[in-house]
């Protein structure tokens, strides 16, 4: 009995004196600038970052901050209102009238010379004059759960912009403050829809953000215990202007175009199917690059004059020069503008005078 649980004993314990076999690890760690990383050994994503940058963890980073950036910018290129896409290209058919270069400029320089150069001699009197009325249009929120603080920095995003431009700056402001002033302002459109103000012509006057009174109510913890929340209420006052038709018009030849506006003339050309003459007219109006062509073009129109007078014996200030071609260009669109919209009244009442015509004689 002896020797055979001895035999028993030695067997176990040969048995728990095996040798164990395992996987060797495929991780191994490296130390270098008292700095531990853990790798593995067939990581090629390592040892390039390593090679390149010597930091493995901040290349990685600033190539996760690449690629957020990449795609970030291909979802900008995508969209419609990117005039830069070539997908949003608009397709017409193009004449056969051909335009060279020469042409153009002969066209540019017989179009802004002025054979009567004594207009710009003449002195300039200073004198202040009163300021036309603004037609504006305003709303007013009230009981705005928010802080000052948190609607400041919406507001001022949006200072000096047209108002449909202002809604999408807003749209892109995540955040609960940008939603309260774009829903005022939506609030003071469907005002100046009801007044029948022009709302192509809607532009920013002013947001006045108010503080009221904090409101204050029971903040309950357990133990039967509570506390004393205090959240704070503001007010919205979002006042919208129509831009006079000269200013509008002013601005756009100097190439400060509201991109809303940009916007809403592609899609009418693309309603319309209009063709290649009507779209080479206003492609300074359409495209980011046609607006910048405008600022160039501007320039050398005054240079041109410049030049012009100066080698008649007139030296005439640039600035001038330009204020003067402004004004007489934006004078020219503002009264285009005036009289399209009178045709537009006098057709639209002629359709009306027809139907109650009609109605007359049937119930005659």
């Amino acid at each position: 009995m002896i020797t055979r649980s001895l035999k028993q004993f030695n067997k176990s314990m040969l048995l728990s004196f095996r040798p164990i076999y395992s996987m060797r690890s495929y991780n191994q760690t490296i130390v270098e600038n008292q700095k531990v990383f853990k790798n593995t050994v067939n990581d090629r994503e390592y040892y390039e970052l390593k090679n390149t940058y010597g930091d493995y963890e901040e290349a990685k980073k600033a190539k996760e901050l690449e690629r957020k950036k990449n795609i970030s910018q291909l979802q900008i290129n995508n969209l419609s209102q990117n005039d830069k896409n070539p997908a949003n290209f608009l397709k017409v058919k193009i004449n056969s009238n051909v335009y060279t270069n020469e042409e153009k400029n002969q066209q540019v320089i017989s179009q802004y010379t002025f054979k009567n150069p004594q207009e710009y001699t003449d002195p300039v009197v200073l004198k202040v004059l009163p300021r036309e009325p603004l037609v504006t249009v305003e709303s007013y929120t009230k009981s705005v759960e928010n802080s000052i603080k948190r609607l400041f920095l919406p507001a001022r995003a949006i200072r000096k912009q047209h108002a449909y431009d202002a809604l999408s700056i807003l749209s892109n402001i995540h955040s609960k403050a940008s939603e309260q002033i774009a829903q005022a302002i939506a609030k003071t459109i469907s005002v100046a829809k009801l007044k029948e103000m022009d709302l192509n012509r809607l532009f920013i006057h002013g947001v006045i953000i108010g503080r009221k009174k904090k409101r204050m109510g029971l903040r309950y913890h357990a133990r039967g215990r509570f506390g004393i929340k205090h959240r704070q209420t503001s007010t919205i006052k979002v006042i919208l202007y129509e831009k006079p038709v000269k200013q509008l018009y002013r601005e756009m030849l100097e190439g400060k175009t509201a991109p809303v506006l940009a916007y809403a003339m592609r899609q009418r050309m693309v309603s319309e199917n209009a063709d290649y003459d009507e779209i080479r007219e206003n492609q300074w109006v359409l495209t980011s690059k046609g607006r910048q062509q405008r600022k160039l073009m501007l320039k050398r129109k005054v240079l041109i004059q410049y030049l012009q007078f100066k080698a008649k014996g007139f030296i005439v200030d640039k600035n001038l020069i330009k204020q003067r071609i402004l004004e007489k260009e934006a004078t020219a669109w503002a009264q285009k503008y005036e009289d399209k919209k009178a045709s537009q009244v006098d057709s639209s009442l002629e359709k009306r005078m027809a139907i109650f015509k009609k109605n007359q004689e049937i119930t005659g």
